[in-house]
């Protein structure tokens, strides 16, 4: 489903769309400036979570490391709630 509902009527959420900050980046690697960014979106925006989105294939850069070991390094350096990894690239 395209849109989160929540399931409680009484829910202030109640039919509102799930509201998401996206973070897309080669993250070759994360670091200390990207997981501050990821925090300080969700504690300030009004976001229900944020994804980093490591891409595939840059356009330009051509020295990236394996695909699979960024989003492992993403995965490794964020701990967040409500922040997520996706491998949607």
């Amino acid at each position: 489903s395209m849109a989160h509902l929540s399931a409680d009527p009484t829910s202030p959420t109640m039919a509102r769309p799930l509201v998401i900050g996206v973070m897309g980046g080669s993250f070759n690697p994360i670091h200390l400036g990207h997981v501050l960014l990821a925090m300080t979106v969700k504690q300030t925006k009004p976001v229900d979570k944020v994804v980093i989105v490591p891409v595939f294939k840059h356009f330009a850069k051509t020295d990236l490391l394996p695909f699979e070991d960024r989003v492992a390094m993403c995965r490794l350096a964020i701990n967040i709630e409500d922040v997520e990894i996706s491998t949607v690239e």
